[in-house]
């Protein structure tokens, strides 16, 4: 099938890779087809990171723990995502410290819930930002949301599509006492997120 709807000449593949009937067919079973049919086969070794080997499995683990450091490294570029900025609730205006609500798909994986050193980009520019994902237990949320501060920006930034990249974990997202007590916590993450970690 490669070789006469394809007309493929090379083939590359990880050296764990499987094929055919209950997965029997090994790197080695295919060289041989290969050769058969005129099709080289080059077999991937594993890249391994920290002496471990690099796969998907691995990079969503790093992001359902929040360790978006970590999946940068493995990706070997910073993990993102991106969405239309959707109308909210205005609570952080309020407080002096408007954010963009992201519009994004359920099926994206996001990092855990907690506050992140993160980079906005749209309209072309990199911005230094600081993004929390959760419920927001302080307004009782009911579903997830992504919401991003921009610093050093003012605007508007509805309907906007922005692309958020991931540096690093600042804190878990929780509750505090007060709205005083959350307002004091976001100037001390931002002034994580302006600085280094």
């Amino acid at each position: 099938m490669l070789r006469n709807k394809t007309n493929c000449v090379l083939l590359s593949i990880g050296e764990n890779y499987s094929f055919g009937k209950n997965r029997a067919g090994t790197p080695e079973t295919l060289k041989k087809l290969g050769k058969a049919h005129g099709i080289e086969v080059i077999v991937v070794p594993k890249v391994k990171y920290g002496g471990e080997a690099v796969s998907s499995t691995r990079i969503r683990e790093c992001l359902q723990n929040g360790d978006v450091k970590t999946a940068g490294i493995l990706l070997q570029n910073d993990y993102f995502i991106s969405g239309v900025v959707e109308r909210g609730k205005n609570r952080g205006t309020k407080m002096g410290f408007p954010t963009a609500n992201l519009g994004i798909p359920h099926t994206k994986l996001l990092p855990s819930d907690g506050v992140y050193k993160t980079t906005a980009l749209f309209e072309g520019k990199t911005y230094s930002a600081l993004t929390n994902i959760g419920k927001n237990p302080n307004f009782n949320n009911k579903e997830r949301t992504v919401e991003t501060y921009i610093l050093n920006y003012k605007g508007s930034l509805y309907d906007k599509n922005i692309q958020i990249s991931f540096k690093d974990k600042i804190r878990d997202e929780r509750q505090f006492p007060d709205k005083t007590a959350l307002i004091e916590q976001i100037r001390k993450d931002i002034e994580t997120a302006k600085g280094g970690l």
